[in-house]
Protein backbone atom coordinates (compact mmCIF):
# COMPACT_ATOMS: atom_id res chain seq x y z
CA UNK A 1 0.00 0.00 0.00
CA UNK A 2 2.85 2.43 0.83
CA UNK A 3 4.58 1.73 -2.50
CA UNK A 4 1.34 2.29 -4.44
CA UNK A 5 0.74 5.63 -2.72
CA UNK A 6 4.27 6.84 -3.43
CA UNK A 7 4.04 5.91 -7.11
CA UNK A 8 0.67 7.68 -7.44
CA UNK A 9 2.04 10.86 -5.93
CA UNK A 10 5.12 10.75 -8.12
CA UNK A 11 3.00 10.23 -11.22
CA UNK A 12 0.75 13.22 -10.33
CA UNK A 13 3.80 15.45 -9.77
CA UNK A 14 5.31 14.35 -13.09
CA UNK A 15 2.06 15.15 -14.96
CA UNK A 16 1.84 18.62 -13.37
CA UNK A 17 5.52 19.45 -14.06
CA UNK A 18 5.33 18.32 -17.69
CA UNK A 19 1.92 19.86 -18.32
CA UNK A 20 1.75 22.47 -21.14
CA UNK A 21 1.10 26.12 -20.41
CA UNK A 22 -2.61 25.53 -20.92
CA UNK A 23 -2.79 23.21 -17.93
CA UNK A 24 -1.27 25.94 -15.75
CA UNK A 25 -3.15 28.94 -17.17
CA UNK A 26 -6.38 30.03 -15.57
CA UNK A 27 -8.04 33.26 -14.50
CA UNK A 28 -7.90 34.00 -10.78
CA UNK A 29 -9.38 37.54 -10.45
CA UNK A 30 -11.77 39.95 -12.17
CA UNK A 31 -11.43 43.73 -11.63
CA UNK A 32 -12.87 46.79 -13.38
CA UNK A 33 -12.54 50.56 -13.71
CA UNK A 34 -13.77 53.52 -15.78
CA UNK A 35 -11.39 54.55 -18.58
CA UNK A 36 -10.47 58.06 -19.65
CA UNK A 37 -12.72 57.46 -22.69
CA UNK A 38 -15.63 56.88 -20.28
CA UNK A 39 -15.78 53.13 -20.97
CA UNK A 40 -16.30 50.27 -18.51
CA UNK A 41 -13.04 48.23 -18.63
CA UNK A 42 -12.97 44.68 -17.20
CA UNK A 43 -9.60 43.07 -16.35
CA UNK A 44 -8.96 39.32 -15.89
CA UNK A 45 -5.82 38.21 -14.02
CA UNK A 46 -4.31 34.92 -15.20
CA UNK A 47 -1.01 33.31 -16.14
CA UNK A 48 -0.02 33.47 -19.80
CA UNK A 49 3.78 33.86 -19.64
CA UNK A 50 5.03 34.76 -23.14
CA UNK A 51 2.15 33.11 -24.98
CA UNK A 52 -1.58 33.45 -25.09
CA UNK A 53 -1.66 37.24 -24.77
CA UNK A 54 -5.19 38.24 -25.83
CA UNK A 55 -5.82 34.84 -27.39
CA UNK A 56 -9.17 33.10 -27.28
CA UNK A 57 -12.57 34.58 -26.52
CA UNK A 58 -14.75 35.00 -23.47
CA UNK A 59 -18.47 34.40 -23.04
CA UNK A 60 -20.44 37.37 -21.66
CA UNK A 61 -24.04 38.42 -21.25
CA UNK A 62 -24.09 42.13 -22.14
CA UNK A 63 -27.40 43.65 -21.04
CA UNK A 64 -28.70 40.01 -20.99
CA UNK A 65 -27.60 39.48 -24.65
CA UNK A 66 -25.00 36.66 -25.12
CA UNK A 67 -21.69 37.78 -26.65
CA UNK A 68 -18.35 36.06 -27.37
CA UNK A 69 -15.57 38.67 -27.29
CA UNK A 70 -11.80 38.72 -27.78
CA UNK A 71 -9.69 40.71 -25.30
CA UNK A 72 -8.59 44.04 -26.79
CA UNK A 73 -5.39 44.30 -24.74
CA UNK A 74 -3.03 42.51 -22.40
CA UNK A 75 -0.19 43.35 -20.04
CA UNK A 76 2.28 41.20 -18.10
CA UNK A 77 3.87 41.56 -14.69
CA UNK A 78 1.57 44.17 -13.10
CA UNK A 79 1.24 43.35 -9.41
CA UNK A 80 -0.12 46.77 -8.31
CA UNK A 81 -3.80 46.77 -9.32
CA UNK A 82 -3.92 50.59 -9.09
CA UNK A 83 -1.52 50.71 -12.07
CA UNK A 84 -3.60 48.73 -14.56
CA UNK A 85 -3.66 50.63 -17.88
CA UNK A 86 -6.28 53.05 -19.15
CA UNK A 87 -8.18 53.80 -15.93
CA UNK A 88 -9.28 57.37 -15.28
CA UNK A 89 -7.96 57.16 -11.74
CA UNK A 90 -5.33 55.00 -10.07
CA UNK A 91 -7.94 52.63 -8.74
CA UNK A 92 -9.69 49.41 -9.79
CA UNK A 93 -12.58 47.58 -8.16
CA UNK A 94 -12.42 43.88 -7.30
CA UNK A 95 -15.42 41.96 -8.68
CA UNK A 96 -14.41 38.37 -7.77
CA UNK A 97 -11.26 36.40 -6.98
CA UNK A 98 -9.83 32.97 -6.25
CA UNK A 99 -8.27 32.46 -2.86
CA UNK A 100 -6.54 29.09 -3.26
CA UNK A 101 -5.95 26.03 -5.37
CA UNK A 102 -9.62 25.14 -5.71
CA UNK A 103 -9.79 24.44 -9.44
CA UNK A 104 -10.73 21.11 -11.02
CA UNK A 105 -8.17 18.26 -10.76
CA UNK A 106 -5.19 18.66 -13.07
CA UNK A 107 -5.52 22.42 -13.44
CA UNK A 108 -3.47 25.06 -11.66
CA UNK A 109 -5.60 27.95 -10.46
CA UNK A 110 -4.03 29.82 -7.58
CA UNK A 111 -4.88 32.88 -5.58
CA UNK A 112 -5.64 36.35 -6.90
CA UNK A 113 -2.57 38.59 -6.89
CA UNK A 114 -0.13 35.74 -7.64
CA UNK A 115 -0.01 35.72 -11.48
CA UNK A 116 0.20 39.46 -12.42
CA UNK A 117 -0.74 38.93 -16.09
CA UNK A 118 -3.91 40.63 -17.34
CA UNK A 119 -6.19 40.87 -20.36
CA UNK A 120 -9.02 43.39 -20.67
CA UNK A 121 -12.32 44.04 -22.45
CA UNK A 122 -14.10 47.40 -22.92
CA UNK A 123 -17.86 48.06 -22.74
CA UNK A 124 -20.20 51.06 -22.80
CA UNK A 125 -20.37 52.90 -19.47
CA UNK A 126 -24.08 52.00 -19.15
CA UNK A 127 -23.70 48.26 -19.86
CA UNK A 128 -24.49 45.53 -17.34
CA UNK A 129 -21.95 42.78 -18.01
CA UNK A 130 -22.17 39.21 -16.71
CA UNK A 131 -18.95 37.15 -16.94
CA UNK A 132 -19.81 33.53 -17.78
CA UNK A 133 -16.70 31.55 -18.83
CA UNK A 134 -13.52 31.67 -20.91
CA UNK A 135 -13.39 29.78 -24.19
CA UNK A 136 -9.74 28.73 -23.83
CA UNK A 137 -7.44 27.56 -21.05
CA UNK A 138 -6.07 31.06 -20.40
CA UNK A 139 -9.42 32.50 -19.37
CA UNK A 140 -11.34 29.63 -17.76
CA UNK A 141 -11.84 30.08 -14.04
CA UNK A 142 -9.05 28.91 -11.78
CA UNK A 143 -11.49 28.17 -8.97
CA UNK A 144 -15.11 27.16 -8.75
CA UNK A 145 -16.39 30.58 -7.60
CA UNK A 146 -14.79 33.12 -9.99
CA UNK A 147 -17.64 33.07 -12.55
CA UNK A 148 -20.40 33.98 -13.09
CA UNK A 149 -20.15 37.54 -11.75
CA UNK A 150 -22.01 40.69 -12.81
CA UNK A 151 -20.21 44.04 -13.22
CA UNK A 152 -21.58 47.58 -13.79
CA UNK A 153 -20.00 51.02 -13.56
CA UNK A 154 -22.21 51.75 -10.55
CA UNK A 155 -20.65 49.09 -8.27
CA UNK A 156 -17.28 50.84 -8.15
CA UNK A 157 -15.00 51.34 -5.14
CA UNK A 158 -13.20 54.15 -6.97
CA UNK A 159 -15.69 56.97 -6.55
CA UNK A 160 -19.41 57.54 -6.57
CA UNK A 161 -22.02 54.80 -6.25
CA UNK A 162 -24.55 57.31 -7.54
CA UNK A 163 -27.74 57.57 -5.50
CA UNK A 164 -28.85 61.10 -6.46
CA UNK A 165 -28.33 63.65 -9.23
CA UNK A 166 -25.44 66.04 -8.46
CA UNK A 167 -23.86 63.76 -5.85
CA UNK A 168 -20.08 64.32 -5.61
CA UNK A 169 -17.33 61.99 -4.36
CA UNK A 170 -13.57 62.23 -3.96
CA UNK A 171 -11.65 59.51 -5.79
CA UNK A 172 -9.19 57.36 -3.78
CA UNK A 173 -5.56 57.62 -5.02
CA UNK A 174 -6.42 60.66 -7.24
CA UNK A 175 -6.89 63.77 -5.07
CA UNK A 176 -6.82 66.15 -8.07
CA UNK A 177 -10.07 64.68 -9.46
CA UNK A 178 -13.58 64.05 -8.22
CA UNK A 179 -16.72 62.40 -9.58
CA UNK A 180 -20.15 63.94 -10.09
CA UNK A 181 -23.37 62.00 -10.74
CA UNK A 182 -25.25 62.97 -13.92
CA UNK A 183 -27.93 61.40 -16.08
CA UNK A 184 -26.64 59.16 -18.87
CA UNK A 185 -28.43 58.92 -22.23
CA UNK A 186 -30.69 56.16 -20.84
CA UNK A 187 -31.51 58.44 -17.83
CA UNK A 188 -29.54 56.24 -15.43
CA UNK A 189 -27.38 57.98 -12.82
CA UNK A 190 -23.75 57.71 -13.91
CA UNK A 191 -20.54 59.19 -12.41
CA UNK A 192 -18.31 61.39 -14.59
CA UNK A 193 -14.80 62.52 -13.64
CA UNK A 194 -14.01 66.24 -13.23
CA UNK A 195 -10.66 67.89 -12.37
CA UNK A 196 -10.25 70.00 -9.24
CA UNK A 197 -9.18 73.63 -9.63
CA UNK A 198 -5.45 74.25 -10.07
CA UNK A 199 -3.50 73.90 -6.83
CA UNK A 200 -6.36 72.24 -4.96
CA UNK A 201 -7.30 68.73 -3.87
CA UNK A 202 -10.61 67.02 -3.23
CA UNK A 203 -11.90 66.72 0.35
CA UNK A 204 -15.17 65.28 1.63
CA UNK A 205 -17.51 68.02 2.81
CA UNK A 206 -17.27 68.10 6.61
CA UNK A 207 -21.04 68.11 7.13
CA UNK A 208 -22.45 66.59 3.89
CA UNK A 209 -20.83 63.28 2.79
CA UNK A 210 -22.51 63.53 -0.65
CA UNK A 211 -20.67 66.78 -1.50
CA UNK A 212 -17.00 67.73 -1.82
CA UNK A 213 -14.92 70.83 -1.13
CA UNK A 214 -11.69 71.92 -2.82
CA UNK A 215 -8.83 72.48 -0.38
CA UNK A 216 -5.37 73.94 -1.06
CA UNK A 217 -2.95 71.07 -1.56
CA UNK A 218 -0.73 72.37 1.30
CA UNK A 219 -3.52 72.06 3.87
CA UNK A 220 -5.13 69.01 5.44
CA UNK A 221 -8.74 68.16 4.70
CA UNK A 222 -11.11 69.40 7.42
CA UNK A 223 -12.33 66.85 9.95
CA UNK A 224 -15.96 65.72 9.70
CA UNK A 225 -18.32 67.80 11.78
CA UNK A 226 -19.23 66.12 15.08
CA UNK A 227 -22.74 64.72 15.22
CA UNK A 228 -25.25 67.26 16.39
CA UNK A 229 -26.56 66.58 19.87
CA UNK A 230 -30.25 67.35 19.93
CA UNK A 231 -31.21 69.98 22.45
CA UNK A 232 -33.27 68.70 25.37
CA UNK A 233 -36.96 68.95 24.75
CA UNK A 234 -38.42 71.65 26.95
CA UNK A 235 -41.36 70.85 29.12
CA UNK A 236 -44.60 71.50 27.27
CA UNK A 237 -46.18 74.85 27.95
CA UNK A 238 -49.86 74.51 28.75
CA UNK A 239 -51.94 75.73 25.86
CA UNK A 240 -54.31 78.52 26.86
CA UNK A 241 -57.90 78.00 25.88
CA UNK A 242 -58.58 79.45 22.44
CA UNK A 243 -60.19 82.85 22.25
CA UNK A 244 -63.29 82.58 20.14
CA UNK A 245 -63.99 85.78 18.24
CA UNK A 246 -67.42 86.43 16.90
CA UNK A 247 -67.63 85.46 13.23
CA UNK A 248 -68.42 88.53 11.11
CA UNK A 249 -71.40 88.16 8.82
CA UNK A 250 -70.34 86.89 5.38
CA UNK A 251 -69.75 89.51 2.69
CA UNK A 252 -71.76 88.76 -0.45
CA UNK A 253 -69.78 88.32 -3.67
CA UNK A 254 -70.33 91.03 -6.27
CA UNK A 255 -67.60 90.07 -8.78
CA UNK A 256 -68.84 88.70 -12.10
CA UNK A 257 -65.88 86.71 -13.41
CA UNK A 258 -65.18 87.03 -17.13
CA UNK A 259 -61.51 86.02 -17.17
CA UNK A 260 -58.93 84.19 -15.05
CA UNK A 261 -57.10 86.54 -12.64
CA UNK A 262 -59.77 89.26 -12.76
CA UNK A 263 -59.94 91.27 -9.49
CA UNK A 264 -62.80 93.24 -7.88
CA UNK A 265 -63.04 95.22 -4.63
CA UNK A 266 -65.45 93.52 -2.20
CA UNK A 267 -68.62 95.53 -1.66
CA UNK A 268 -69.06 96.58 1.98
CA UNK A 269 -65.57 95.37 3.03
CA UNK A 270 -62.71 97.70 1.93
CA UNK A 271 -60.04 95.40 3.43
CA UNK A 272 -60.99 92.51 1.13
CA UNK A 273 -61.01 91.96 -2.60
CA UNK A 274 -62.14 89.16 -4.89
CA UNK A 275 -60.01 87.28 -7.43
CA UNK A 276 -61.26 84.97 -10.18
CA UNK A 277 -59.77 81.44 -10.15
CA UNK A 278 -60.58 78.04 -11.61
CA UNK A 279 -62.94 75.85 -9.56
CA UNK A 280 -62.61 72.04 -9.47
CA UNK A 281 -65.15 71.71 -12.31
CA UNK A 282 -63.15 74.07 -14.55
CA UNK A 283 -65.45 77.05 -14.15
CA UNK A 284 -64.09 80.50 -13.18
CA UNK A 285 -65.32 81.59 -9.72
CA UNK A 286 -64.43 84.48 -7.34
CA UNK A 287 -62.64 83.92 -4.02
CA UNK A 288 -62.04 86.48 -1.24
CA UNK A 289 -58.52 87.65 -0.33
CA UNK A 290 -57.49 90.15 2.41
CA UNK A 291 -55.64 93.33 1.54
CA UNK A 292 -52.21 93.96 3.06
CA UNK A 293 -52.33 95.26 6.68
CA UNK A 294 -53.11 98.99 6.81
CA UNK A 295 -54.41 99.14 3.23
CA UNK A 296 -57.76 99.14 1.52
CA UNK A 297 -58.97 98.03 -1.89
CA UNK A 298 -59.43 100.63 -4.67
CA UNK A 299 -60.41 100.06 -8.31
CA UNK A 300 -57.46 100.34 -10.70
CA UNK A 301 -57.21 103.81 -12.21
CA UNK A 302 -57.59 102.65 -15.83
CA UNK A 303 -58.14 98.85 -15.81
CA UNK A 304 -61.58 97.97 -14.40
CA UNK A 305 -60.59 94.30 -14.06
CA UNK A 306 -57.71 95.00 -11.65
CA UNK A 307 -57.41 96.56 -8.18
CA UNK A 308 -54.77 98.60 -6.33
CA UNK A 309 -54.06 98.76 -2.59
CA UNK A 310 -54.05 102.26 -1.02
CA UNK A 311 -53.25 103.39 2.53
CA UNK A 312 -56.41 103.07 4.55
CA UNK A 313 -56.29 106.83 5.48
CA UNK A 314 -56.17 108.11 1.89
CA UNK A 315 -58.83 108.51 -0.76
CA UNK A 316 -58.99 106.10 -3.69
CA UNK A 317 -57.69 107.71 -6.92
CA UNK A 318 -60.20 108.72 -9.59
CA UNK A 319 -60.37 106.25 -12.50
CA UNK A 320 -58.93 107.63 -15.74
CA UNK A 321 -58.90 106.57 -19.36
CA UNK A 322 -55.98 104.40 -20.25
CA UNK A 323 -53.48 106.15 -22.51
CA UNK A 324 -53.28 104.72 -26.03
CA UNK A 325 -50.57 102.12 -26.43
CA UNK A 326 -47.92 103.25 -28.91
CA UNK A 327 -47.34 101.01 -31.88
CA UNK A 328 -44.65 98.45 -31.15
CA UNK A 329 -41.24 99.04 -32.68
CA UNK A 330 -40.38 96.09 -34.89
CA UNK A 331 -36.64 95.51 -35.06
CA UNK A 332 -35.20 93.47 -37.90
CA UNK A 333 -34.67 89.86 -36.90
CA UNK A 334 -31.02 88.84 -37.25
CA UNK A 335 -30.43 85.76 -39.39
CA UNK A 336 -30.37 82.56 -37.30
CA UNK A 337 -26.97 81.09 -36.40
CA UNK A 338 -26.70 77.43 -37.47
CA UNK A 339 -25.89 74.88 -34.79
CA UNK A 340 -22.45 73.26 -34.95
CA UNK A 341 -22.65 71.07 -31.83
CA UNK A 342 -23.06 67.27 -32.19
CA UNK A 343 -24.45 66.19 -28.80
CA UNK A 344 -23.01 63.00 -27.26
CA UNK A 345 -23.77 63.54 -23.55
CA UNK A 346 -25.99 65.59 -21.26
CA UNK A 347 -24.40 68.94 -20.31
CA UNK A 348 -21.87 68.90 -23.17
CA UNK A 349 -20.88 72.43 -24.27
CA UNK A 350 -19.57 73.64 -27.65
CA UNK A 351 -18.43 77.02 -28.97
CA UNK A 352 -20.38 78.06 -32.08
CA UNK A 353 -17.95 78.75 -34.92
CA UNK A 354 -20.28 81.38 -36.40
CA UNK A 355 -20.86 83.42 -33.24
CA UNK A 356 -18.04 83.76 -30.64
CA UNK A 357 -20.38 85.44 -28.12
CA UNK A 358 -22.64 82.39 -27.98
CA UNK A 359 -22.14 78.77 -27.02
CA UNK A 360 -24.31 75.65 -27.26
CA UNK A 361 -25.29 73.30 -24.42
CA UNK A 362 -26.80 69.81 -24.82
CA UNK A 363 -30.07 69.17 -22.98
CA UNK A 364 -32.99 66.76 -23.24
CA UNK A 365 -35.90 67.97 -25.38
CA UNK A 366 -39.53 66.88 -24.93
CA UNK A 367 -38.81 63.50 -26.57
CA UNK A 368 -35.74 62.86 -24.30
CA UNK A 369 -33.45 63.43 -27.31
CA UNK A 370 -30.14 65.19 -26.65
CA UNK A 371 -30.49 68.58 -28.38
CA UNK A 372 -28.21 71.68 -28.42
CA UNK A 373 -29.58 75.06 -27.28
CA UNK A 374 -27.88 78.45 -27.62
CA UNK A 375 -26.71 80.47 -24.60
CA UNK A 376 -25.00 83.89 -24.59
CA UNK A 377 -21.56 84.35 -23.06
CA UNK A 378 -21.16 86.90 -20.27
CA UNK A 379 -20.88 90.56 -21.48
CA UNK A 380 -17.39 91.36 -22.72
CA UNK A 381 -16.39 87.70 -23.10
CA UNK A 382 -16.12 85.18 -25.90
CA UNK A 383 -16.36 81.40 -26.03
CA UNK A 384 -13.18 79.28 -25.96
CA UNK A 385 -12.78 75.47 -25.88
CA UNK A 386 -11.78 74.18 -22.41
CA UNK A 387 -8.05 73.55 -22.21
CA UNK A 388 -8.31 69.94 -20.95
CA UNK A 389 -11.94 68.91 -21.55
CA UNK A 390 -13.09 69.27 -25.19
CA UNK A 391 -16.71 68.86 -24.08
CA UNK A 392 -16.67 71.99 -21.92
CA UNK A 393 -16.10 75.71 -22.67
CA UNK A 394 -14.53 78.63 -20.86
CA UNK A 395 -15.35 82.33 -21.27
CA UNK A 396 -12.37 84.54 -22.11
CA UNK A 397 -12.11 88.37 -22.33
CA UNK A 398 -12.81 89.41 -25.94
CA UNK A 399 -9.48 91.27 -26.10
CA UNK A 400 -7.42 88.19 -25.25
CA UNK A 401 -6.72 85.07 -27.34
CA UNK A 402 -8.17 81.72 -26.32
CA UNK A 403 -5.75 79.56 -24.28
Amino acid sequence: MKITFTLANALASLILISAPHGAQSHSVAARHCITSANKLRIFLEHWHDASGVGSGTFKFNVNTVPADMTAIGAVRGVSDTTKLPGCTTECTTLASECTGLTGPPGQLGGSAGTHHDWVWFDFAITDTVELLQGNNYYLVEGCNSLYPVTITAANSDCGCACTELGQQCCIPHSPSQYEECVYAADLSLTPIVRPTAGGTKCCVHPSDPDRIILQHTSFSCPAPAPPTTPAPTPAPVPTPPPVTLPTPPPVPSTCVCSELGQQCCATGSPTQYEECVYAADGSIVPIFRPTAPGTKCCPHTFDPKRIILEHIGTTCPVPTTKAPTPAPVVLPTPPPVPSTCVCTELGEQCCNVHSPTQYEECIYDGTLTLTPIFRPTAPGTKCCVHTIDPKRIIQQHVGMPCP
